[in-house]
């Protein structure tokens, strides 16, 4: 019996993997049938009871049947005609083609970005585009609201037109039967339509509110057991800023924009918007500054003091900004390692390094 394969295979890492039935086997899926051929040859192994063959499995909706493969040169051929495109360049290229039709007529391009598209690809076997639409009246909402709906809760692609504006339109990849496009495409519009109405209502909800509310409601949460709540980080952030500015020579009115943008850096966290939608904090914080009266330079700053969020993102371009992500940057390295949370060679929870990096990159724009 084969050993190297099934070692081979349950070695393989996922985000995320599952377990089933009564076994501790993790994959990222239950393994359901094995085909494995040497030429024509079956090569014997077993993964948690289920034997190598040379049996596949057609489209569990379109076909639904195995698929007998009798060589691995036959292999592709034979999904294709069970309607599994197993070869992920002809998916992507059966998506593209899809996008582009779809929006074809509407005077408006979709919004492909490459994560969503990479798990839209992985997700299908047999991928069609659909065009859906949304209530107008949701397009109105500050726009990385609904594109995070659609991206990341739906895995849809967002559409805008020449000018940047959001259009009331979204594409999903479907990986049904496409003679019932019109039944799926109603189906994801109720989603969409109600997945908006919450955010529209959380969004509403906490415009209603003072900023300051939610800065007291950071009390309530932990930022690290030994340093504190998020109200105490938020407390020496402020401290951190009000030294950073006036090292750099900022005078009393700028530094009091400093002040007030590290005040209520955080408060968005404890928003219902940011609870239901995380990658949003920051972009809300600065949204809610703006409902609360606050200054352009103070909202700017709010969203700026987490930048960059990943690879390739921009960096804060205003000095209140640039300042108040230091702060809370030097905060974090100095206070997780002065807790005893030292980054190693292959572990680096808090992302420090990275932090101490944009800081120097911000310390040399300021100076």
């Amino acid at each position: 019996m084969i050993t190297l394969l099934p070692e081979l295979i349950l070695s393989l890492a996922f985000p995320k993997a599952m377990r089933w039935g009564d076994s501790d086997t993790r994959f990222v899926r239950p393994i359901r049938w094995l085909v494995a051929l040497f030429g024509d040859e079956v090569i014997p192994f077993e993964i948690n009871g289920v034997k190598s063959g040379q049996d596949s499995w057609g489209h569990r909706l379109l076909v639904n049947s195995r698929v007998r493969i009798d060589s691995p040169m036959g292999y592709l051929e034979a999904l294709e005609k069970n309607k599994v495109i197993a070869n992920q360049d002809v998916r992507a290229d059966m998506i593209r083609e899809g996008i582009a039709l779809a929006v074809k007529g509407l005077n408006g391009h979709a919004m492909v970005h490459e994560h969503t598209f990479d798990e839209v690809l992985m997700l299908t076997e047999y991928p069609h585009a659909i065009l859906g639409s949304f209530p107008v009246e949701f397009a109105s909402l500050p726009r990385e609201v609904p594109i995070t709906a659609m991206e990341a809760h739906q895995r849809y692609f967002p559409i805008e037109d020449e000018n940047g504006c959001l259009l009331p339109n979204f594409i999903v990849i479907n990986n049904g039967n496409p003679e019932e496009a019109e039944l799926i495409k109603q189906g994801h519009e109720r989603v969409i339509k109600a997945r908006l109405a919450d955010a529209k209502f959380f969004f509403d909800s906490d415009r209603s509110k003072p900023l300051e509310l939610f800065v007291d409601k950071l009390k309530e949460v932990t930022f690290q057991a030994k340093l504190g709540t998020v109200y105490q980080k938020m407390e020496r952030v402020q401290h951190i800023s009000e030294d950073l500015a006036r090292r750099f020579g900022l005078d009393a009115g700028e530094t009091g924009l400093v002040m007030a943008a590290a005040r209520f850096c955080k408060a968005d966290l404890m928003t219902e918007m940011v609870y239901e939608f995380p990658n949003l904090q920051g972009i809300m914080g600065c949204e809610y500054a703006k409902a609360s009266g606050e200054s352009q330079t103070v909202s700017v700053a709010i969203f700026e003091h987490y930048l960059p969020r990943h690879t390739g993102d921009i960096m804060p371009q205003t000095v209140t900004g640039q300042i108040v992500s230091i702060a809370d940057k030097i905060d974090s390295i100095c206070g997780i390692i002065a807790a005893g949370l030292i980054p190693t060679g292959s572990e680096d929870p808090y992302a420090l390094r990275r932090q101490a990096h944009v800081s120097l990159l911000l310390f040399s724009r300021i100076i």
